[in-house]
């Protein structure tokens, strides 16, 4: 019986998010929607950016003016943008991550940066009573501020990331940074930013 020399496509079979796949990569896609702003917000925003930029530019500081400018249109910008798809993946050798909305980034290190990883759930609002959890990993030099990645809203396959990532990676409970995050959330919240 003669065989032919060419060679099968090997299928790909489907991996259920939260679950390694044979090669020991977890992956995971989550859609994060925005603070949901009024439109006084933005109005707001608006008049005190104009009110700056003209004070500006009609004192003289044509550069403090344009500075008003741009960081008007980009909180405007930055707040007024749809659900974003977040998609993530965790190796032996790799974390990837790829957020597609009105702007495209990737990211990309190699899992032997990451000292440790926590999870995070935060306390539900009026505004968000059901709030994205996310899993932040600690790079291994200090100084360098850890890397959160937005887990999704089903309780099971959260779970099932966790504990595929602590085959990875070890755990740590991270008070301290749980705390002075929790501070900064209320800052942001308080300031009427987050």
């Amino acid at each position: 019986m003669p065989t032919s020399n060419r060679t099968k496509k090997k299928r790909r079979t489907a991996v259920r998010p939260g679950q390694a796949d044979r090669r020991g990569s977890l992956t995971w896609s989550t859609t994060v929607a925005p603070t949901r702003r009024p439109w006084w917000w933005f109005a707001i925003v608006a008049i005190i950016g104009g009110y700056f930029t003209i004070r500006s530019a009609t004192s003289g500081a044509w550069l403090l003016g344009l500075l008003a400018l741009v960081v008007t249109v980009a909180l405007i910008i930055v707040n007024s943008g749809g659900p974003r798809r977040h998609r993530f993946g965790v190796s032996r050798e790799k974390v990837v991550g790829r957020i597609d909305g009105w702007r495209r980034s990737r990211i990309e290190y190699p899992l032997d940066q990451f000292d440790s990883f926590t999870f995070i759930e935060p306390k539900p609002t009026k505004r968000e009573p059901r709030p994205q959890p996310m899993l932040v990993l600690f790079f291994a030099f200090p100084g360098r501020p850890p890397l959160a990645l937005f887990l999704t809203k089903d309780e099971p396959t959260n779970q099932a990331i966790v504990d595929e990532l602590a085959t990875l990676l070890p755990y740590t409970d991270a008070r301290n940074y749980k705390v002075s995050q929790g501070l900064l959330d209320r800052m942001a919240r308080w300031l009427g930013i987050g």
